[in-house]
């Protein structure tokens, strides 16, 4: 599997991790996670508060190095037009072939982790949620298998 993720914000910034032909990225990211979660663990319905929520797990290197500074600026930024972000995510199967696609709007970071560990693995991790109220704005596609 490999994907093509595109955070913008409403200045035009954008943040791209093309995975499509890039083998480098491909490579680079080692985990993705969507999920949609309830903030209290013990619900009783469905009107329970719900946030969404996606997490990356990137490798640190020479192909990933500008992106995840971006990511740590956007990190830092607590006000303006740039700390919420409208992300897009398409997830391929080795054919090529979309098998999911999401649009998530006013997503900002909830946190950003960077772990040097040893000579060789360095890792940068990038926690996201969606903000309050907006849990409608979550937009997603299932290709056919």
């Amino acid at each position: 599997m490999f994907y093509y993720i595109k955070i913008t914000s409403d200045t035009g910034k954008t943040i791209e991790i093309d995975g499509r032909d890039k083998e480098k990225l491909q490579n680079a990211l080692e985990s993705l996670e969507i999920f949609i979660d309830t903030v209290d663990e013990n619900v009783n319905d469905r009107a329970s508060n719900i946030v969404n929520r996606i997490n990356l797990k990137l490798k640190l290197t020479e192909a990933t190095n500008s992106i995840c500074k971006d990511f740590m600026d956007w990190a830092l930024a607590s006000s303006g037009d740039d700390v919420y972000r409208l992300v897009h995510i398409d997830v391929y199967d080795t054919k090529p072939q979309v098998i999911r696609s999401f649009d998530i709007q006013k997503v900002f970071v909830e946190d950003y982790k960077e772990s040097f560990i040893g000579k060789e693995v360095t890792t940068a991790e990038l926690k996201l949620i969606q903000q309050a109220n907006n849990s409608k704005d979550f937009l997603h596609d299932v290709a056919r298998l």
